[in-house]
């Protein structure tokens, strides 16, 4: 896995503690009756979680691409994926020293959530895989900061199916939080908020933050030079 995809997936994962106090309700609604059915209508919710996640990233990264061909748009594109990584370089570094507030980001999704809340209501407490699964892909817009920070980098990843990967591996990030409950998610939360966790998780994240700005302002770390120079050097005709 390459630091593009560290990232996404770190990020999920620190941000999991955020997830599990405001989905962890969310994530236990299911109507089981048994450990067995519960295992599986938990991952049933889940599974439909992601696969919003990555049908969003597919068409956030899928539609930037085609605005990116676009030979007018082309250095803006390479702009967005910079920015992007500046935006990720400071989630990181913000994330390494404690700061995780992201009240401002939740709002932005909230008018879309409230034409989906009456569908999700009605499969609240799923008591099959399918209903869990339909529940869960409706859980998926529930706004949320983390879920929009994840969809700009899709939509700076360069093409449609690396905007369904980095939002899958955004997905998969939170899920131990998602899926473990009781004392057990507890223990995983506090272990996430120790610094030393924390800050080498946030680490990841800001080299992922890193990599996007190097691959859109090359120029910035002498890449396009040393390409240039070897480019020459290896087409110079040989003397008679």
């Amino acid at each position: 896995m390459s630091p593009f995809w560290l990232g996404p997936l770190a990020m999920g994962f620190a941000g999991s503690g955020h997830c599990g106090a405001m989905c962890g309700g969310i994530a236990g609604s299911a109507a089981a009756t048994s450990t067995g059915q519960r295992t599986v209508l938990g991952l049933s919710l889940n599974l439909g979680r992601l696969l919003t996640y990555t049908t969003a990233g597919l068409l956030f990264g899928g539609v930037a691409s085609l605005v990116g061909d676009i030979p007018a748009l082309h250095e803006a594109f390479a702009s967005v994926r910079g920015v992007a990584g500046v935006l990720l370089v400071a989630f990181g570094l913000a994330l390494a020293v404690g700061l995780r507030s992201f009240s401002l980001l939740d709002r932005i999704g909230a008018p879309v959530w409230r034409l989906v809340r009456p569908y999700a209501q009605r499969l609240a407490g799923p008591s099959t895989p399918v209903r869990a699964i339909g529940f869960g892909a409706l859980w998926g817009f529930l706004p949320c900061g983390l879920v929009y920070t994840a969809l700009g980098l899709a939509a700076a990843s360069g093409s449609a199916a690396s905007g369904a990967l980095t939002m899958l591996a955004f997905g998969a990030g939170t899920l131990p939080a998602l899926l473990l409950i009781g004392s057990v998610a507890s223990r995983l939360r506090g272990f996430i908020a120790r610094p030393v966790v924390r800050a080498t998780v946030g680490l990841a994240v800001a080299l992922s933050g890193f990599v996007n700005i190097a691959s859109a302002w090359p120029d910035v770390w002498g890449v396009r030079v040393f390409a240039a120079t070897t480019h020459a050097c290896c087409h110079t005709k040989p003397g008679p």
